[in-house]
C-alpha cells in the first residue's frame, strides 16, 4: 500500500479541483464524489466545477465540498460555435482555477481533460487528467482525438483505471507521467433516493441474476437478453434484473416483450440503494462490450455476488484476478456466455466457491487503499 508523503509528522493537505462535464450517475461521476469525500473528510479544501449546470449530484456528496456550476452545457451548431463554446468553458475553468487557487486541477474524462490543462496553463496550479474508458474502444471524433493528442503532454499526471489503458496511452501519446489508479470501493453503498426493495419486484424466493448499468450499446445488454432467455425456461426458479436507465430503455423493453420468457426479466430502472440488489443476487453478469474498468463489477464481487463477466478491453481481467474469483469469457463470444451461465445458475457449489472468493475485490479496491495510492500520487 502507498503511503502519504508527510511534513514532518502531519500529512500534506493539498487544496482539489475537480472538473467534470456532470455529476449523473456514471462510474465516473462516483469515483469523483467518493475521492472528494475522503479527501474532504481528512481536511481537505475540495470544490467541483460541473459544466453541465446546477444538478443535484447522484451520488451522496459531502456538506463541506463546494460545488460551482459554469452552465455551459451547450451544443454545437458548427466548427464556429463548438470552438466558442469550448473556448467559453477553458474561460470559465480558468476563472475558477483563478478564484480557488487549487493546488491540483483533476480533470474527468478526456473532453475536460483537455479543457483542464488549457485552463491552467500558466497558472500554479499542478493538473491531473484521468481516462476512465479505453480509448480506443470509445473513439472522440477527429477534433478531441487531436487535442487530447496535443495537451497531455503538458498535464503533470496521466491516470487510468487500469494497466492496458496505461500501456495505450504511452504508446500513442506523448505524456510526462502516467499511473494506473483502480476504482475506490465503499462497501454497503451509501443509500439514497430513488430507493426500490429487490422484493417489491421478485418473490422471496426467486434466485436472483443482476445486471447493472447505463442502458446503452456499451453495456451490451441487448446481448445478455437473449442469451438469458434462451435458458430461461429450464431454469424458472431464476430472474434477471437489469438495473439502470438510459437511451436504450425501449428497445431493450422491446427486445424482453419479443422472449418466451419475458416474466423472467425486468427492466429495474435507477436505483440509488444499489447495495440492497447486490445483496439478494446470487450472480452477477457483465456483458459490456467495452470498458474502462468495470465498477459495477468490482460492488458486485465486493458484495460477494458470484460473478461472470465478458472479458472486454479493459478492466474486468484486472478485477477478476483468476479463475478462483470469478469466470471471464471472451467478449461478445454468445455460445461461451451461456455455456458460463448455465454452470453458474445449476452449480450450486461452483457459485458458494465464487462467492466465498469474490470479496477479495474489495481489499484490493478498498476507498482507503485508493485514497492513499490517490495521496502518494499528488504529493509535492
Amino acid at each position: 500500500m502507498c503511503k502519504d508523503s508527510f511534513f514532518g509528522n502531519r500529512p500534506v493537505r493539498l487544496k482539489k479541483l475537480f472538473v467534470v462535464y456532470n455529476l449523473d450517475s456514471g462510474g465516473a461521476e462516483r469515483v469523483v464524489c467518493m475521492l472528494a469525500n475522503a479527501w474532504a473528510k481528512r481536511g481537505d479544501e475540495v470544490a467541483i466545477v460541473v459544466i453541465s449546470g446546477p444538478q443535484a449530484p447522484f451520488y451522496p456528496l459531502a456538506d463541506d465540498v463546494a460545488v460551482r456550476f459554469a452552465d455551459l452545457a451547450t451544443h454545437s451548431t458548427g466548427p464556429l460555435s463548438g470552438l466558442w463554446n469550448n473556448l467559453k468553458r477553458v474561460m470559465a475553468v480558468r476563472r475558477a482555477v483563478t478564484e480557488i487557487d487549487p493546488d491540483v486541477t483533476i480533470g474527468i474524462m478526456a473532453s475536460m481533460n483537455v479543457t483542464s490543462i488549457l485552463a491552467t496553463f500558466g497558472l500554479r496550479s499542478r493538473v491531473v487528467a484521468t481516462e476512465h474508458i479505453h480509448p480506443p474502444k470509445f473513439p472522440l471524433g477527429k477534433f478531441w482525438e487531436l487535442a487530447r493528442k496535443l495537451t497531455y503532454r503538458w498535464a503533470d499526471l496521466v491516470t487510468a483505471p487500469t494497466q492496458a489503458t496505461c500501456d495505450w496511452l504511452a504508446a500513442n501519446l506523448t505524456t510526462k507521467r502516467l499511473a494506473a489508479v483502480g476504482n475506490p470501493l465503499v462497501v454497503p453503498m451509501p443509500a439514497r433516493d430513488p430507493r426500490v426493495d429487490p422484493d417489491a419486484h421478485f418473490a422471496p424466493e426467486t434466485k436472483l441474476l443482476c445486471a447493472v448499468g447505463r442502458l446503452t450499446p456499451q453495456k451490451g445488454f441487448d446481448l445478455l437478453i437473449p442469451v438469458f432467455a434462451k435458458i430461461a425456461a429450464q431454469h424458472p426458479q431464476w430472474a434477471l434484473a437489469i438495473i439502470g436507465d438510459g437511451e436504450q430503455r425501449d428497445e431493450l423493453q422491446s427486445l424482453i416483450a419479443q422472449q418466451s420468457a419475458k416474466q423472467q426479466i425486468k427492466l429495474i430502472g435507477s436505483v440509488g440503494n444499489i447495495s440492497d440488489w447486490y445483496q439478494r443476487a446470487e450472480v452477477y453478469v457483465m456483458s459490456s462490450r467495452f470498458e474502462g474498468f468495470g465498477n459495477t463489477l468490482a460492488e458486485a464481487m465486493a458484495h460477494g455476488c458470484a460473478c461472470l463477466s465478458f472479458d472486454c478491453d479493459a478492466g474486468p481481467s484486472a478485477i477478476i484476478q483468476g479463475p478462483t474469483e470469478g469466470v471471464l469469457v471472451p467478449a461478445e463470444d454468445l455460445d461461451l456466455l451461456e455455456e458460463a451461465l448455465v454452470r453458474l445458475l445449476t452449480d450450486s457449489e461452483h457459485r458458494a466457491r465464487l462467492q466465498a472468493n469474490a470479496e477479495l475485490a474489495q481489499s484490493r479496491f478498498a476507498e482507503d487503499t485508493i485514497v492513499q495510492r490517490w495521496n502518494a500520487l499528488l504529493a509535492p
